[in-house]
């Protein structure tokens, strides 16, 4: 791969690997924005795109019996082909430094996009061998850096500062929860275990119709921008100088 400057913001998307390849992200206007790597060598394997670096991790998904994968480059969101990365269909998404940072969430044939800066998020039904059309488009859900988690047939996510229940077929506010600021979550036996990014830490149940929260705690401070981790009983945190882990099985 050719030689280039680190761009302003960092590479923050994360390689996706599929079977034996690697595909990741780095930006370029030459036809390599996006490539593939042979994962027991390194060897580039193919090259293609001219689009801005944007900041999601790509997403691997079949559509209509083939597979693709979806990047969410700093210029939109577009599928492209896992044989060669040739795109199969694109819609674009202007944000305000071409910060999209959330990783698009696929199900039931639609594609769900979201980044912040007023941008807000768009529901993408996707076609055979054309580009998909919008199912919804509003400011529900405008995610700063974080992922929201789709359960159960709603969005979980920050809208910038808000902790929202967005429902993922209409783009409707079900609930909304101010506090915590630009934070992260996951979803865990039927809960939001959810980071502020100040470090403070929130249990409430992952229900659609109110928020109800059953615990807090700020076991961290300084900025949180990394979200939790749940493997094995234990709850992994991190803020920009130390990390931690929590033993929720023995917890007292």
């Amino acid at each position: 791969m050719a030689d280039r400057t680190c761009p302003e913001y960092g590479y923050c998307n994360s390689p996706l690997i599929v079977g034996d390849v690697i595909y990741v992200h780095p930006g370029g206007q030459k036809g390599n924005s996006i490539a593939t790597l042979n994962k027991h060598d390194g060897s580039v394997l193919w090259q293609a795109l001219d689009d801005r670096i944007g900041w999601a991790t790509p997403v691997s998904i079949h559509f209509n019996g083939t597979p693709q994968l979806i990047y969410f480059t700093g210029q939109g969101a577009v599928g492209v082909s896992p044989k060669n990365g040739k795109a199969l269909w694109r819609y674009d998404w202007k944000t305000a430094f071409d910060i999209n940072a959330a990783t698009p969430i696929y199900a039931e044939g639609c594609v769900f996009i979201s980044s912040n800066y007023g941008r807000g998020g768009a529901l993408l039904r996707l076609q055979p061998d054309r580009d998909p059309e919008v199912v919804w488009k509003n400011v529900s859900m405008a995610n700063h850096f974080s992922t929201c988690v789709l359960y159960q047939g709603h969005l979980y996510g920050f809208s910038n500062d808000r902790l929202r229940c967005v429902e993922f077929a209409t783009g409707k506010v079900k609930w909304d929860k101010t506090g915590l600021g630009r934070g992260s979550l996951i979803v865990a036996d039927g809960h939001l275990i959810a980071l502020g990014d100040a470090g403070t830490l929130v249990l409430a149940e992952a229900r659609s119709d109110k928020y109800v929260e059953k615990a807090r705690w700020t076991p961290l401070s300084g900025t949180c921008w990394s979200v939790p981790v749940l493997a094995n009983g234990k709850l992994y945190l991190r803020n920009e100088h130390k990390m931690m882990a929590v033993d929720l099985v023995h917890a007292p």
